[in-house]
């Protein structure tokens, strides 16, 4: 039985965000309702994750949403003080998103690695290294930007920033 609720107060404030309490409780009698429950869980947060990357392509979601290390330690750090099962089902989240982003066709990532293995395959070769280099160097500074990002947010919601 997993119920998700607030513990406490109506809404936890984590470096400026404001979570509303979830109000659903999730309970399955067996083990293959529950493993079927816990599927159409994650391909429900997986789709959270798909679009919230496409409104921040799109601009529909502004990026000063995007948290950083210390939003996570953060948001960990208080959902434990919760309860074990809310801590498990935060980490569960945790690496829903980074399978994820992890497979966006970005060069340093595994989905640019796949990419870049499938242009080989078209092209009958291998690449040539300085292209393979430059795309590695661009993904990479496209990953720094990202943590800086997220650095720069995580400080300002801290200190009271924008």
């Amino acid at each position: 039985t997993l119920t998700v609720q607030p513990a406490g107060s109506p809404e936890t404030v984590l470096l400026g965000y404001q979570f509303a309490p979830p109000t659903e409780t999730y309970q399955e009698t067996n083990l293959l309702q529950a493993v079927a429950m816990g599927w159409h869980r994650s391909i429900h947060w997986m789709e959270s994750v798909v679009l919230t990357i496409r409104g921040l392509v799109t601009r529909r979601v502004a990026t000063d949403k995007i948290g950083g290390p210390l939003f996570l330690a953060e948001a960990t750090y208080r959902i434990q003080q919760a309860g074990w099962a809310r801590f498990l089902y935060l980490l569960a989240i945790i690496s829903i998103n980074l399978a994820i982003l992890n497979l966006l066709p970005i060069p340093v990532l595994d989905g640019g690695q796949i990419l870049l293995l499938v242009a080989e395959k078209v092209r009958g070769r291998p690449l040539p290294d300085r292209v393979v280099g430059y795309l590695q160097f661009v993904g990479l500074l496209m990953i720094l930007g990202l943590m800086a990002l997220a650095f720069y947010n995580d400080i300002a919601r801290l200190f009271g920033g924008p």
